[in-house]
């Protein structure tokens, strides 16, 4: 986790529980880097399973609220798009992405609404950036195009 390689330290603390399941410290991490990658669901049944091993367990209290932070995020997020302000959907989406910054879903969501604010460059920027990390991105590459047609650059595709 100290190498943002949020991944294989999932792998690992789930490789720990299968070895242990009584062991509280993998499911904190599971809840950990579930929650930084914006998995809210895997974040919330490590956290569940942290509180039956141990009820009194303060080793997930940050994780709760971050999920609790993350979960009303969602809801501005979805309402401000729903209406289409794109700024204000950016402002919570960065509010977002200091709790789960490894989230995919939130940068392109970022990336999309800076699309259609003509903040082209910095949309591109994002798009590639996940692109680097998952090349079939479906979403990464509609942003990419989107910008593309917004700037006129429609022979580039």
């Amino acid at each position: 986790m100290m190498l943002s390689n949020y991944i294989n330290a999932l792998s690992d603390a789930r490789q720990a529980v299968r070895l242990d399941p009584k062991f509280d410290k993998a499911y904190a991490r599971i809840a950990k880097c579930c929650l930084i990658m914006g998995d809210m669901i895997g974040s919330e049944q490590a956290i569940k399973k942290v509180l039956e091993l141990d009820s009194q367990s303060n080793a997930v209290k940050v994780e709760q609220q971050g999920m609790k932070q993350l979960r009303q995020l969602e809801k501005t997020i979805q309402t401000n798009y729903d209406s289409k302000a794109y700024r204000n959907v950016v402002y919570y989406l960065d509010s977002a992405l200091a709790i789960a910054p490894a989230c995919l879903r939130y940068r392109l969501l970022k990336a999309e609404c800076l699309a259609f604010l003509g903040r082209c460059d910095e949309a591109v920027d994002i798009a590639v950036s996940v692109m680097k990390l998952d090349s079939t991105s479906a979403d990464a590459i509609y942003v990419r195009g989107l910008c593309l047609y917004y700037t006129d650059n429609l022979e580039k595709g």
